[in-house]
């Protein structure tokens, strides 16, 4: 894979003086990933990986999502939950007109979340389906976690409905036929002596801080980065367990995979759907290949006295994300110490639909033990941020992909930047060594960033 540009834009760290709220310069040049990258690495990856379907709701799911002022939500802008993934949704041609300018015939490549670790026991089998391919997903009896085609070799017959964990193996509910973790034959209970030069495909599959991932690159190449981990879902000392209290199973919506990862750019989406009263000011934008870091300062509690969430009046904090491809998207929220890390993780089901998590580390609240549930602001907050991301559905879901938009008060800027930087994941040609064989991918640029003052005095 082409390793991309980087880009850095260099403004005060937060908190931000109005001083500081000048054009910042945005600079791309060109780097390796891992060049100069001190982003946290306290993360032990695995080859495991866990269950998709079976999606009960679960952790801060709750019936009455609060408002920035502390009062309920419209109801009809909350959207309900869809607690299973449906295997009967595979549409495989662009049907929807919101597709019909969509540029790409081809799945992202980069990892993507597929369920919780938790939600998957030795000897446990899940049918699933993920990039418009019917697959199969257990953990073997020594813990080890398999995704694999789904179809026997032999004669067809779906693993996920009616297979067994034997040991290491999977057996099919057919004709018994014993297929190992790594998809090759382990034996034939008729024809103990046959051998067959038969296997099934297994996907790359990793486990991070209790997240289930499966990597995605449609010409079959093994990994080329990795996804680091956060250090608050690692933290539980000074951060509530993101399982089970911020585990969110949203379910399967027809939303485009990218749509969600492109709020990063849109800083002027917040008054009307989200109520905030103002945009937010864009401090960073900074890429390097796979992984992009922005931050966003923000008026909490804008044009209020007090909410539960600011009560001694507006705080000036700041909304700071990364992603790791399209499939992985943290948003960080800090709030003077009380800091939120939200993951909205996209993951394709077919070309028109995905499958969606939305996993939160909230800070604890003074006092509380380990073994304590999320109390005060911190469940407050899951309940919030439940119901934000809700109203971003209600867009989603019925939003048409436009390829060339008629961008308006410098939007143009980062959105255009979003987009060139998601193109590289769209391989439609094969590559080799990570480099496209042939074609440029992007070429480096400088342009000035705006940075906008709205002030709540």
């Amino acid at each position: 894979m082409a390793r991309g540009h980087e880009v850095t834009v260099v403004p005060e760290r937060h908190p931000v003086s109005h001083e500081d709220e000048h054009a910042v310069q945005r600079q791309l040049a060109p780097s390796r990933h891992g060049d100069g990258d001190d982003r946290p690495r306290d993360v032990v990856h695995q080859d495991h990986v866990g269950r998709p379907s079976d999606l009960s709701c679960s952790g801060h799911c709750v019936p009455s999502p609060l408002a920035d002022d502390g009062g309920p939500f419209d109801s009809a802008l909350v959207v309900p939950h869809y607690n299973q993934l449906t295997s009967g949704l595979g549409l495989h041609e662009f049907g929807d007109v919101r597709m019909k300018d969509w540029p790409y015939d081809v799945f992202a490549t980069g990892w993507y979340q597929i369920g919780y670790s938790a939600e998957l026991a030795p000897g446990d089998v899940r049918p699933v389906k993920f990039f418009d391919q019917e697959l199969v997903l257990f953990r073997s009896e020594r813990g080890e976690v398999s995704l694999l085609d789904a179809y026997c070799a032999h004669l067809g017959a779906h693993l996920g409905h009616g297979g067994q964990v034997k040991g290491d193996c999977i057996e099919c509910p057919f004709h018994g036929w014993l297929w190992n973790t790594d998809g090759s034959l382990e034996g034939i209970p008729y024809a103990p002596n046959a051998t067959r030069k038969v296997a099934l495909d297994r996907w790359h599959t990793a486990e991070v801080q209790g997240l289930l991932l499966v990597w995605y690159d449609g010409h079959g190449r093994a990994p080329f980065w990795e996804y680091p981990g956060v250090p608050e879902y690692g933290d539980q000392e000074n951060f509530y367990p993101i399982y089970p209290y911020g585990a969110d199973h949203v379910g399967v919506r027809k939303i485009i995979t990218q749509m969600p990862i492109e709020n990063t750019p849109d800083y002027f989406h917040f008054p009307l759907v989200h109520g905030t009263g103002q945009p937010g000011r864009p401090l960073l934008w900074e890429e390097k290949g796979e992984y992009l870091h922005t931050r966003m300062g923000y008026w909490f509690g804008y044009g209020k006295s007090t909410t539960w969430l600011t009560p001694d009046g507006p705080v000036d904090g700041e909304t700071e994300t990364e992603a790791w491809g399209l499939g992985l998207s943290l948003a960080r929220f800090h709030i003077g110490d009380f800091i939120t890390a939200q993951m909205t993780a996209t993951t394709p089901v077919d070309k028109e639909h995905s499958q969606i998590f939305c996993t939160m580390a909230v800070s604890r609240e003074p006092g509380s033990s380990m073994d304590d549930p999320p109390t005060g602001r911190a469940e407050q907050m899951l309940r919030f941020q439940d119901a934000q991301i809700r109203r971003d559905f209600a867009i989603w879901e019925n939003q048409k992909y436009i390829e060339h938009p008629p961008y308006a008060g410098g939007e143009e800027i980062y959105y255009s930047a979003f987009r060139r930087w998601s193109k590289q994941f769209y391989f439609d040609k094969p590559y080799r060594d990570g480099k496209r064989l042939e074609g440029d991918q992007r070429k480096a640029e400088d342009w000035t960033v705006p940075v906008y003052d709205h002030n709540p005095v």
